[in-house]
C-alpha cells in the first residue's frame, strides 16, 4: 500500500509512518511527500530516507488549476493508494478530494467535532481546550471532505488534562500520543484498504494473507463494502468460494452504503442487470456460478432486506424466471 503523506512544517508524524514502515510495524510504503512550504522539514526527512519530496504552492505554480493538475499527475506517478495529511495546513482542492475520495485522511489533535475548523490547529486548540476546562482531550483520524475536519471520523484516542497543563505541556503530550495512534489507525486502514483491493481485483494470495492475520471476512472494509460483496461486484468466483470457505456469513446485512443487501441480494442485482447480459457473457457466467455457490454456503433467497425485499422478490420482479427456478431449489 503506497502512502503519500502531506505535511507542512516539522513532519514527526511523517517520520512515525516512515519508521513503522522501515520496522515493518506497518505494512505500506511511503511513495512520496507533498509540502505547501519549502522550508518544511517534513521534506528533508523524506530526502533523509530517499523518499521522492515535492514543494507544490502557488509560489512555484501561480494558477491553482494547474497546480491541482502537477500534484493530481505526481500523485499518479507515485502510484499513490491513499493520501494522509499529518499537519498539513493547507485545504484540498475539489478536484484532487474527487480523484481521492474516501483515501484521503488526516489527524487532528482534539475530540473532533469539538475544535475543529478554519484557524483550529497547532497550539491555539490546546489554549482552547484549556480556556474551556476540559477535563480531557484527545486526537482525531478522519476522512477528508470539502469542509475543514468535518469528514467520517474513523478513530479517536483520549488525553487527560491534567491541572499543571500549560498549552505547551499538553501539545507535547497530545503529540507524543498522537505517534503511536497514527501507526496504529494507519494499520486499520492500510489492512481494510487492502483488503479492499484484493477483493476488487480477485487477488485471493493477498486476501489470504490478510484474513489469515486474524481480519474478520464480514469487516466493512471501504465505503460501506464486505470483502464478499466486493467479490460478488467484481465477479470474483474463485475469490468468493474462498471467503465462504472462511468464515464470510453469506446472510450477512452490514451497516453501511449497501447495508440493504446480503450477498444474495447483491449477486440477484448483478445478474438482473440488463446492461450485463447485452455487454459481458463471462461475468453473466461467472455471477450465476456465485449465486449456486451462495446457495451451496445457506445464503437464504427469502431473506428480508432493508426495503422488506427479499432476493426472490427481486428476481421475480425482473421476471427472470431461470434465476427464480434456482432460488426456489433452496426454499
Amino acid at each position: 500500500m503506497n502512502i503519500a503523506v502531506f505535511a507542512s512544517h516539522n513532519g514527526s508524524g511523517l517520520q512515525a509512518i516512515i519508521d513503522a514502515c522501515k520496522s515493518k510495524r506497518l505494512d505500506a510504503k511511503v511513495c512520496a511527500v507533498f509540502s505547501n512550504n519549502s522550508g518544511s522539514y517534513a521534506l528533508q526527512r523524506a530526502r533523509d530516507n530517499e523518499i521522492p519530496a515535492f514543494h507544490f504552492s502557488q509560489k512555484v505554480i501561480s494558477d491553482p488549476e494547474a497546480l491541482d493538475r502537477e500534484i493530481l499527475d505526481t500523485l499518479a506517478k507515485c502510484d499513490t493508494d491513499i493520501i494522509f495529511l499529518a499537519g498539513y495546513l493547507k485545504k484540498l482542492s475539489p478536484s484532487i478530494l474527487r480523484a481521492y475520495m474516501f483515501r484521503i485522511f488526516n489527524i487532528h489533535p482534539s475530540l473532533l467535532p469539538k475544535y475543529g475548523g478554519k484557524g483550529m490547529h497547532g497550539i491555539n486548540i490546546h489554549k482552547a481546550v484549556l480556556a474551556a476546562g476540559e477535563a480531557e482531550t484527545g486526537i482525531t483520524i478522519h476522512q477528508v471532505n470539502e469542509k475543514y475536519d468535518e469528514g467520517k471520523i474513523i478513530a479517536q484516542r483520549r488525553v487527560p488534562v491534567l491541572a499543571c497543563d500549560t498549552p505547551e505541556s499538553l501539545a507535547a503530550r497530545v503529540l507524543e500520543e498522537e505517534h503511536v495512534f497514527i501507526v496504529e489507525t494507519l494499520d486499520e486502514i492500510v489492512t481494510s484498504y487492502g483488503l479492499f483491493d484484493a477483493c476488487r481485483k480477485g487477488n485471493i494470495e493477498l486476501a489470504k494473507r490478510i484474513i489469515d492475520k486474524g481480519i474478520d471476512p464480514n469487516r466493512v472494509i471501504a465505503h460501506g463494502w464486505t470483502p464478499l460483496l466486493l467479490a460478488v461486484e467484481h465477479g470474483e468466483v474463485e475469490l468468493v468460494d474462498f471467503l465462504l470457505s472462511n468464515g464470510a456469513d453469506a446472510n450477512y446485512q452490514p451497516n453501511g452504503d449497501f447495508s440493504r443487501w446480503t450477498a444474495l441480494h447483491h449477486a440477484v442485482h448483478r445478474y438482473t442487470d440488463e446492461d450485463i447480459h447485452s455487454i459481458n457473457e463471462e461475468y453473466e457466467k461467472n455471477i450465476w456460478v456465485i449465486i449456486e455457490l451462495l446457495l451451496k454456503k445457506g445464503a437464504l433467497p427469502d431473506l428480508k432486506d432493508k426495503s422488506g425485499k427479499s432476493p426472490m422478490d427481486y428476481a421475480k420482479e425482473y421476471n427472470c424466471i431461470t434465476l427464480v427456478e434456482l432460488l426456489n431449489t433452496s426454499l
